[in-house]
Protein backbone atom coordinates (compact mmCIF):
# COMPACT_ATOMS: atom_id res chain seq x y z
CA UNK A 1 0.00 0.00 0.00
CA UNK A 2 2.86 2.41 0.77
CA UNK A 3 4.47 1.68 -2.58
CA UNK A 4 1.26 2.59 -4.38
CA UNK A 5 0.83 5.88 -2.38
CA UNK A 6 4.50 6.76 -3.00
CA UNK A 7 4.14 6.12 -6.73
CA UNK A 8 1.01 8.27 -6.89
CA UNK A 9 2.77 11.09 -5.02
CA UNK A 10 5.74 10.88 -7.41
CA UNK A 11 3.41 11.02 -10.45
CA UNK A 12 1.54 14.01 -9.02
CA UNK A 13 4.80 15.84 -8.30
CA UNK A 14 6.05 15.17 -11.83
CA UNK A 15 2.73 16.31 -13.34
CA UNK A 16 2.80 19.52 -11.28
CA UNK A 17 6.38 20.21 -12.40
CA UNK A 18 5.42 19.67 -16.05
CA UNK A 19 2.42 21.97 -15.71
CA UNK A 20 4.56 24.66 -14.09
CA UNK A 21 7.18 24.31 -16.84
CA UNK A 22 4.44 24.66 -19.47
CA UNK A 23 3.10 27.78 -17.81
CA UNK A 24 6.57 29.31 -17.47
CA UNK A 25 7.04 29.31 -21.23
CA UNK A 26 3.55 30.59 -21.90
CA UNK A 27 4.28 34.33 -21.54
CA UNK A 28 0.71 35.25 -20.59
CA UNK A 29 1.31 34.83 -16.87
CA UNK A 30 4.55 36.43 -15.68
CA UNK A 31 3.91 35.27 -12.12
CA UNK A 32 4.22 31.60 -13.13
CA UNK A 33 7.74 32.23 -14.47
CA UNK A 34 9.01 33.41 -11.08
CA UNK A 35 10.85 30.96 -8.90
CA UNK A 36 9.78 30.32 -5.31
CA UNK A 37 12.73 32.41 -4.12
CA UNK A 38 11.71 35.33 -6.33
CA UNK A 39 8.11 35.14 -5.12
CA UNK A 40 9.03 35.19 -1.44
CA UNK A 41 11.87 37.70 -1.85
CA UNK A 42 9.78 40.17 -3.86
CA UNK A 43 8.94 43.36 -1.91
CA UNK A 44 5.60 43.46 -3.71
CA UNK A 45 4.31 40.22 -2.27
CA UNK A 46 3.58 40.01 1.40
CA UNK A 47 1.88 36.63 1.56
CA UNK A 48 3.43 33.23 1.00
CA UNK A 49 1.75 30.91 -1.51
CA UNK A 50 -1.21 29.00 -0.19
CA UNK A 51 -0.44 25.49 0.97
CA UNK A 52 -3.87 24.22 -0.05
CA UNK A 53 -3.57 22.48 -3.42
CA UNK A 54 -6.26 23.04 -6.02
CA UNK A 55 -6.99 20.90 -9.04
CA UNK A 56 -6.97 22.22 -12.58
CA UNK A 57 -6.93 20.77 -16.04
CA UNK A 58 -4.08 21.68 -18.38
CA UNK A 59 -4.19 21.79 -22.18
CA UNK A 60 -3.11 18.13 -22.50
CA UNK A 61 -6.31 17.07 -20.71
CA UNK A 62 -4.65 15.75 -17.56
CA UNK A 63 -7.16 16.41 -14.83
CA UNK A 64 -6.44 16.37 -11.16
CA UNK A 65 -2.87 17.71 -11.21
CA UNK A 66 -2.44 19.71 -7.99
CA UNK A 67 -1.20 23.24 -8.45
CA UNK A 68 -0.55 26.01 -6.01
CA UNK A 69 -2.30 29.29 -6.80
CA UNK A 70 -0.04 32.33 -7.22
CA UNK A 71 0.32 34.47 -4.13
CA UNK A 72 -2.01 37.43 -3.78
CA UNK A 73 -0.27 40.74 -4.28
CA UNK A 74 -0.87 43.42 -1.68
CA UNK A 75 0.30 46.99 -1.69
CA UNK A 76 0.71 49.21 -4.69
CA UNK A 77 3.71 47.76 -6.48
CA UNK A 78 2.81 45.05 -8.96
CA UNK A 79 5.06 42.41 -10.44
CA UNK A 80 4.64 43.78 -13.94
CA UNK A 81 5.39 47.38 -12.95
CA UNK A 82 9.08 46.67 -12.47
CA UNK A 83 8.93 47.93 -8.89
CA UNK A 84 7.64 51.38 -9.85
CA UNK A 85 4.91 52.88 -7.67
CA UNK A 86 2.34 55.01 -9.49
CA UNK A 87 2.39 58.73 -8.57
CA UNK A 88 -1.22 58.52 -7.32
CA UNK A 89 -0.14 55.92 -4.78
CA UNK A 90 2.82 57.87 -3.40
CA UNK A 91 2.50 60.27 -0.51
CA UNK A 92 2.30 63.75 -1.95
CA UNK A 93 1.78 62.25 -5.39
CA UNK A 94 -0.63 63.30 -8.08
CA UNK A 95 -4.02 64.21 -6.71
CA UNK A 96 -2.66 65.41 -3.38
CA UNK A 97 -1.94 68.85 -4.71
CA UNK A 98 -3.70 71.94 -3.54
CA UNK A 99 -4.70 74.55 -6.04
CA UNK A 100 -2.24 77.40 -6.51
CA UNK A 101 -3.42 80.62 -4.88
CA UNK A 102 -2.29 84.23 -4.70
CA UNK A 103 -2.26 85.89 -1.30
CA UNK A 104 -3.53 89.45 -0.99
CA UNK A 105 -2.90 91.01 2.43
CA UNK A 106 -4.54 94.36 3.12
CA UNK A 107 -4.51 96.60 6.18
CA UNK A 108 -7.86 98.39 6.35
CA UNK A 109 -8.96 101.46 8.29
CA UNK A 110 -11.87 103.84 7.92
CA UNK A 111 -9.59 106.25 6.04
CA UNK A 112 -7.46 104.02 3.81
CA UNK A 113 -6.38 100.60 2.61
CA UNK A 114 -2.69 99.70 2.43
CA UNK A 115 -1.24 98.84 0.00
CA UNK A 116 -3.38 100.88 -2.35
CA UNK A 117 -2.86 98.48 -5.27
CA UNK A 118 -2.20 94.76 -5.48
CA UNK A 119 -1.55 92.78 -8.65
CA UNK A 120 -2.56 89.09 -9.00
CA UNK A 121 -2.71 86.64 -11.92
CA UNK A 122 -6.02 86.11 -13.71
CA UNK A 123 -8.13 83.04 -12.96
CA UNK A 124 -5.91 82.00 -10.03
CA UNK A 125 -7.62 81.57 -6.66
CA UNK A 126 -7.01 84.33 -4.12
CA UNK A 127 -6.56 84.16 -0.37
CA UNK A 128 -7.69 87.57 0.88
CA UNK A 129 -6.26 88.49 4.31
CA UNK A 130 -7.73 91.64 5.86
CA UNK A 131 -6.35 93.24 9.04
CA UNK A 132 -7.90 96.10 11.01
CA UNK A 133 -5.17 98.77 11.07
CA UNK A 134 -7.03 101.24 13.29
CA UNK A 135 -8.46 98.83 15.89
CA UNK A 136 -12.06 99.27 14.74
CA UNK A 137 -14.38 96.70 13.14
CA UNK A 138 -14.94 97.17 9.41
CA UNK A 139 -17.03 95.78 6.59
CA UNK A 140 -14.98 95.27 3.43
CA UNK A 141 -16.25 94.57 -0.07
CA UNK A 142 -14.35 93.84 -3.29
CA UNK A 143 -16.18 95.08 -6.41
CA UNK A 144 -18.15 92.37 -8.27
CA UNK A 145 -17.31 89.75 -5.60
CA UNK A 146 -20.44 88.52 -3.85
CA UNK A 147 -20.64 89.25 -0.13
CA UNK A 148 -18.94 91.47 2.40
CA UNK A 149 -16.04 90.58 4.66
CA UNK A 150 -16.38 91.37 8.36
CA UNK A 151 -13.06 92.42 9.88
CA UNK A 152 -13.21 92.33 13.69
CA UNK A 153 -11.84 95.18 15.83
CA UNK A 154 -8.05 94.77 16.19
CA UNK A 155 -8.38 91.44 14.36
CA UNK A 156 -8.01 89.79 10.99
CA UNK A 157 -10.33 88.04 8.54
CA UNK A 158 -9.35 85.58 5.82
CA UNK A 159 -11.47 84.52 2.87
CA UNK A 160 -10.86 82.32 -0.16
CA UNK A 161 -11.95 83.78 -3.51
CA UNK A 162 -12.27 81.94 -6.78
CA UNK A 163 -10.05 83.14 -9.58
CA UNK A 164 -11.13 86.45 -11.07
CA UNK A 165 -11.25 87.53 -14.67
CA UNK A 166 -8.75 90.18 -15.83
CA UNK A 167 -9.73 93.64 -14.68
CA UNK A 168 -9.45 96.18 -11.88
CA UNK A 169 -11.50 95.54 -8.73
CA UNK A 170 -12.11 98.37 -6.26
CA UNK A 171 -11.94 97.79 -2.49
CA UNK A 172 -14.72 99.41 -0.41
CA UNK A 173 -14.48 99.84 3.37
CA UNK A 174 -17.67 100.44 5.35
CA UNK A 175 -19.50 101.15 2.07
CA UNK A 176 -17.09 103.88 0.94
CA UNK A 177 -14.61 103.85 -1.91
CA UNK A 178 -11.00 103.95 -0.70
CA UNK A 179 -9.20 104.27 -4.00
CA UNK A 180 -7.54 100.91 -3.32
CA UNK A 181 -7.70 98.31 -6.11
CA UNK A 182 -6.84 94.73 -6.86
CA UNK A 183 -5.51 94.45 -10.40
CA UNK A 184 -6.10 91.05 -11.95
CA UNK A 185 -4.11 89.94 -14.97
CA UNK A 186 -2.19 92.35 -17.20
CA UNK A 187 -4.42 95.36 -16.58
CA UNK A 188 -2.59 98.60 -15.92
Amino acid sequence: MTLRAGAIAALLTAAAGAAAAGLAGCGDDDRAALTDTQRTASPTLSQAPSQTPTTTSDTAGQAGAPTTPPPAATGTVTERSGGVVAPEQQEGGAGDETAARSVVSLAVSSAAVRPRAMRVPAFLGITLKLRSADGAAHSVRVATVVGQFAVPASGTATRQLDGLQPGTYGVLVDGRSTGAVIRVGDTG
